[in-house]
């Protein structure tokens, strides 16, 4: 649509700025501290933490996979209909995309999630973009 054209809406330049800060360590915020490790035979998956001064825990996460391409990782990841239909993710129990931007990829999706028996099920509005930069893709999900 029109709208999403427009960067500032959901996911623009400034927030690929900003990720690119965070991954790079320059964005001037507190050391990340590891939470954990794990590794696989052909996966290896790192996860970080760090609380700013000013606003709430921060997390980050990185995944490694050894035979495949980025071209697949970002596929796999941003296909909502496999995450269901194959129950790769068990816990995603409903899908919808509301709004798609042809230009820059970007997108707005409504998520239900489901939780454990004794928590109701959580809704999310998910806006997402992936930029390609040489032979890496960065996303940023907010």
């Amino acid at each position: 649509s029109p709208e999403m054209a427009n960067e500032d809406l959901a996911v623009g330049k400034a927030d690929l700025v900003n990720l690119w800060r965070l991954v790079e360590g320059n964005d001037g915020g507190p050391a990340w501290i590891k939470m954990m490790e794990k590794a696989l035979p052909n996966m290896t998956y790192q996860a970080w933490r760090r609380d700013p001064q000013n606003g709430p825990p921060q997390y980050q996460s990185s995944t490694i996979f050894e035979n495949a391409t980025p071209d697949e990782v970002r596929d796999f990841f941003g296909d909502d209909e496999f995450r269901m239909s194959n129950k790769w993710d068990d816990m995603l129990i409903s899908h919808q995309t509301l709004e798609e931007c042809q230009t820059t990829g970007t997108m707005k999706v409504h998520w239900v999630r489901k939780f454990p028996f004794f928590c109701s099920d959580r809704e999310y509005i998910i806006a997402r973009r992936i930029w390609k930069l040489g032979s890496a893709y960065y996303c940023v999900t907010k």
